[in-house]
């Protein structure tokens, strides 16, 4: 009868470093570094929708770890020097008049815009990468500076940086302008 006061006492104490354990983190909803790009009149400057089906790729080179089997059997790891990667990021997407798209964590990312087989537009963003922790319970994220951008001017007519810094803020980075034949 003696012990059931000191059992009650570890029990609470126990179930007390529990309950701090399932507390709500502060971490963001959205860990992942996005840009922004809006769609605009070269003209009127307001908002614009591609209305044909338009498919964006992304492209990065970067070393690529492969495995190699020899002659003998024995499996290794082969390093592949500046392989080219490219990624479907919007697949025959109509009515856009904006998009978000990811950046890679090399030094460039380049996207395509296909508006059809013969007719495409490529933007390369030349950025910075900041690795970013805003607490060890959320983790690492990756966010980035835009150093420089180069375009294409097939159907687009421009490709302005709003802001250069691009984390997981939903906000504005480019502006894409296009001259809209009536």
């Amino acid at each position: 009868m003696k012990k059931l006061p000191i059992i009650i006492l570890l029990f609470l104490t126990a179930s007390g470093y529990l309950w701090q354990g399932c507390s709500e983190s502060d971490c963001p909803l959205s860990t992942t570094s996005l840009a922004h790009f809006n769609l605009l009149s070269s003209d009127s400057h307001s908002s614009v929708k591609l209305t044909s089906e338009v498919t964006i790729t992304g492209t990065t080179v970067t070393d690529v770890t492969v495995k190699d089997t020899l002659p003998d059997g024995t499996i290794t790891d082969k390093v592949v020097k500046d392989s080219v990667l490219t990624d479907t990021i919007y697949n025959k997407e109509s009515d856009l008049s904006s998009f978000s798209l990811p950046l890679s964590y090399t030094s460039k990312t380049t996207y395509t815009i296909h508006y059809n087989e013969k007719l495409k537009d490529v933007i390369e963003i030349t950025h910075r990468n900041i690795p970013f922790i805003s607490d060890i319970e959320c983790g690492t994220m990756m966010f980035y500076q835009v150093e420089n951008i180069n375009y294409t001017t097939n159907s687009l007519d421009s490709v302005v940086i709003v802001n250069p810094d691009i984390n997981n803020e939903e906000k504005r980075n480019f502006n894409i302008y296009y001259t809209i034949r009536e």
